[in-house]
């Protein structure tokens, strides 16, 4: 089959790479999207394409195949000339999360186009959050989602439950049986002894609702002991500044130019509000803090019943600062076998995303 693939940002990109590369190795022809992300208009919009590349894909980025004036508001002429050059037979994209269902991005143009030239299109929905209608209405024949969390967010936002199938995340097929494997080298390159390693991964700056990282952050700082030493990990996506905070913690926080998986390897513990890293550090059994507070995912909290990651079982979640300390002096557990099994985790979500592309 001819295969035409996309994705916008670097999560959904992970996300959809273990299947293109599968698809690809069962002879079929993947022709795959990319975004890029290092100009003013595309840098909150985009990122697949330098996150494809990382992974060992060759993504052709938009601008290679035609006039894009804006990332965010594709026209049906670029998207009709994409079908009628390379004629798919299927259409898989990933999903970027856009709550005010406005954007017109190259996810929403592809089932766009899948529809009126009749290919059959599945769009890959890999966090509970991620999923919201589209203002144009445009829908993918059949969605492969995370988990039954994901399922039912999505039909409580209007998704049809018979186009929907739960796959699990391909991402996350590499954590099957995943242990931290590299902890001793990040720790040596980190010049890190017996000290106990706290990483924040940051969340991004979004519409509404976007985590108060500056105040949690500052919960972290305060909570340090005198052993510890602190990775924060910003997220791309957030401008806020943390200066002041960091630099009260002194010689505690640590500068490296490892990325956010490396650094993982060498946790003790992973903080964030509800970031996919917080996932991925429960799955290597690394204790993982989530912290909700205030505004955090309301929406999706309201219609999961709950912060899907605690309710998982993955996570241990604290709500106040006095909640934070308690916990990073408590000497909290991993929680691997309980995520890898609420999650299905079992290294063969991509055969089962392939499977419904290629139904």
């Amino acid at each position: 089959m001819k295969i035409l693939a996309a994705a916008r940002h670097p999560g959904p990109a992970e996300s959809i790479s273990p299947v293109v590369k599968l698809l690809i190795e069962r002879g079929h022809s993947v022709t795959l999207i990319g975004v890029r992300n290092d100009t003013p208009e595309t840098r909150i919009h985009g990122g697949s394409a330098t996150k494809f590349r990382q992974i060992g894909l060759k993504p052709i980025e938009m601008n290679e195949l035609g006039d894009v004036q804006c990332v965010v508001s594709i026209t049906d002429t670029y998207t009709d000339a994409i079908f009628e050059r390379f004629k798919p037979d299927r259409v898989l994209v990933g999903c970027s999360v856009d709550a005010t269902g406005k954007h017109f991005a190259i996810e929403d143009a592809l089932l766009s186009g899948a529809d009126r030239h009749s290919v059959t299109s599945v769009q890959l929905v890999e966090a509970w959050q991620a999923w919201y209608p589209r203002e144009t209405g445009v829908i993918a024949n059949r969605y492969a989602v995370l988990d039954q969390i994901t399922r039912d967010v999505m039909s409580k936002r209007g998704a049809e439950l018979e186009r929907i199938s739960v796959t699990g995340n391909p991402n996350l097929d590499r954590f099957a049986n995943a242990v931290p494997d590299q902890r001793e080298a990040v720790r040596d390159s980190l010049e890190l002894k017996d000290e106990r390693l706290i990483v924040y991964f940051g969340q991004a700056v979004s519409r509404t609702g976007t985590p108060d990282d500056p105040k949690t952050m500052n919960w972290v700082v305060k909570a340090l002991g005198i052993d510890d030493r602190l990775v924060f990990s910003p997220h791309p996506r957030d401008d806020r500044d943390y200066t002041t905070i960091l630099a009260s913690a002194g010689n505690r926080v640590i500068e490296t130019t490892l990325t956010s998986d490396e650094v993982l390897h060498g946790a003790d513990v992973s903080i964030s509000h509800y970031s996919t890293m917080l996932m991925k550090s429960s799955l290597l059994d690394i204790p993982s803090i989530s912290i909700i507070h205030g505004e955090d995912i309301r929406d999706l909290r309201r219609e999961a019943t709950g912060s899907p990651m605690t309710l998982l079982g993955g996570v241990h979640e604290v709500n106040t600062e006095e909640q934070l300390l308690a916990g990073l002096s408590a000497g909290l557990p991993g929680q691997a076998s309980i995520i890898k099994n609420s999650l299905s985790v079992d290294g063969m979500a991509a055969e089962r995303v392939a499977q419904v592309v290629l139904a």
